[in-house]
């Protein structure tokens, strides 16, 4: 994958963004203020291409004030000459369009579009571009400390792995389903072996008839329907009553609300009239009605008493019929209780008489075929084994052999890379990777615990490991971009230029971008971008190319 040109609009920070990675090869440094816009670059490169940023939502990124955002990213990946655009919509769908070779990809949705566009046209994939080209240190996945699933999708993606995990996978799923089909074979063969020596499937016919079994269930089915008629009935009258006292509390409560609202007046007119002279032109106020008014005030008093005792009633009764309700029901389920267990005592009875004679007819048919039916199971049986048997040898060959080998060949050059690195910047002690790819700490001959380091310590081994695996693995990555985001910001002054120095030298052929608020060695760098922003909090970006 070649990336040229990326642009963007209204895009986190930037109102306008545009460069063209073609024109800036080398080793630069992406330096500016906190917040000023860095780290938005990459995320601009990661959803242009993918679609999504982990961990946020398209509305996250759009620029803040604004609604709607577009990313544009010309690339060529697998001889394609390939132009991605993106909206980004606070609201609704944030459709793409692809162009491959000048020609638009005709897909029936966004979903399918982007699938077709990582499986047919990228070269990279998403884990890989995000582990080994686009790295943000602070949302790195610590190489030092994978899981087992971690570690297999990692080889699998960066060291190309998948191959030979898919044949491996096939070969494990073809042994599983012959040996899955053999045991199968097996239990049948020794079922029609125990019949055979028995002569015989069924000991002897259960007691009973059908027809009186078949009428006692009708009848215990509609016993149970007439309670539950019954139960429902005297349930209906009770929800009618309870129906009327909620009609009558809701009058209650409206009462309640009228002489609540016309309290609230009186007791205003009241406080006026106490005053004794108006706040607005001082005249005096009529205090022949106060007594009047407190008097109305006493009635309305001991009226709103009455409707919260007519309330208080209601909901006593209401009470009443939801108990009564709960009776109904559990008289219901006791009463029905005893007639289910019957019936389902008899519906056993009907299952055992109908089984009795459905294997009795079985064991007439199959007692004529019995030993075809053997010799052709044994036959079955014995293909499954070997079949079986030789895709699991097939599948440990691929998964031990074939993996082993590859990882010889890697491992000790990541290993190489880990040690040299760490002995660059001082560290007593280096990160290294057994065959199975799980990472140890050693101090001389003496490994050590990673919970041992501190949480410098291991982030320095993070940074060792993931710059030990670029200069040996993402060199050969088929991306032209390595921007690495905070990577060095644990490092002094000399062991960054020591670091950058190695990374020049190996990977000559990139453009490598490294985001940092320390200053690097202008000496091994080829330029600086700075990211700054304007009155209106819009980032811009300024290219400064050093002269060699």
């Amino acid at each position: 994958m070649n990336i040229k040109k990326l642009q963007l609009e209204n895009f986190k920070c930037f109102e306008h963004l545009e460069i063209d990675f073609e024109d800036i090869p080398g080793l630069y440094q992406i330096k500016g203020n906190i917040g000023s816009g860095k780290s938005s670059m990459a995320e601009g490169i990661l959803y242009s291409i993918y679609g999504t940023i982990n961990g946020k939502k398209n509305g996250d990124l759009i620029r803040w004030g604004t609604k709607h955002g577009k990313t544009h990213i010309s690339l060529t990946s697998k001889g394609h000459e390939i132009v991605i655009d993106r909206e980004l919509n606070s609201y609704g769908q944030s459709p793409m369009t692809v162009f491959i070779d000048g020609e638009p990809m005709a897909c029936p949705d966004k979903r399918f579009m982007q699938n077709m566009l990582e499986t047919e046209y990228l070269d990279v994939t998403r884990q890989v571009m995000e582990l080994l080209c686009v790295i943000s240190f602070n949302n790195f996945t610590s190489l030092s400390q994978m899981n087992t699933k971690t570690t297999r999708m990692f080889l699998d993606n960066v060291l190309g792995l998948d191959l030979v995990t898919t044949y491996q996978d096939n070969a494990k799923e073809l042994a599983a389903t012959h040996n899955l089909a053999a045991t199968r074979d097996k239990i049948q063969i020794e079922a029609l072996q125990n019949e055979r020596r028995r002569g015989t499937m069924l000991p002897g016919s259960p007691e009973g008839d059908m027809n009186e079994v078949q009428n006692s269930i009708t009848n215990l089915k509609k016993s149970i329907q007439n309670l539950k008629n019954e139960a429902s009935k005297a349930e209906k009258k009770l929800k009618e009553q309870a129906v009327q006292f909620q009609d009558q509390r809701q009058m209650i409560v409206a009462k309640k609300a009228e002489i609540t609202a016309i309290g609230k007046r009186l007791a205003g007119e009241i406080k006026f009239i106490e005053r004794g002279k108006c706040p607005t032109c001082g005249a005096d106020i009529d205090q022949s009605h106060l007594e009047a008014k407190k008097k109305e005030r006493d009635l309305l008093r001991e009226s709103l008493k009455d409707q919260n005792t007519l309330e208080a009633n209601c909901n006593a009764k209401l009470k009443t019929i939801e108990a009564e309700v709960n009776s109904i029901h559990v008289d219901l389920a006791n009463k029905t209780k005893t007639l289910e267990e019957d019936m389902k005592q008899q519906n056993n009875v009907r299952a055992l008489l109908k089984a009795s004679e459905e294997i009795k007819k079985f064991k007439e048919e199959r007692l004529a075929a019995l030993e075809e039916e053997l010799s052709q199971l044994q036959k079955t049986y014995n293909e499954n084994e070997m079949k079986s048997s030789k895709y699991s040898e097939l599948s440990s060959i691929i998964g031990t052999t074939i993996r082993s080998k590859i990882m010889e060949g890697i491992v000790p050059v990541i290993n190489k890379y880990c040690k040299l690195l760490s002995e660059s910047v001082g560290m007593d002690f280096y990160p290294a990777f057994d065959s199975e790819f799980d990472c140890g700490i050693h101090r001389g001959s003496t490994e050590v615990s990673r919970a041992s380091l501190s949480t410098g310590q291991g982030k320095m081994v993070d940074t060792i490991i993931i710059l030990a695996i670029l200069v040996s693995i993402a060199k050969h990555v088929n991306c032209n971009i390595a921007l690495l985001d905070e990577l060095m910001s644990n490092l002094d002054n000399e062991a960054r230029s020591q670091l950058l120095f190695v990374i020049r030298q190996y990977m000559k052929d990139k453009t490598i971008l490294i985001v940092s608020h320390q200053e690097l060695d202008r000496a091994t760098l080829d330029g600086v971008i700075k990211v700054t922003r304007d009155a209106n909090n819009s980032a811009s970006l300024s290219i400064e190319k050093f002269t060699k």
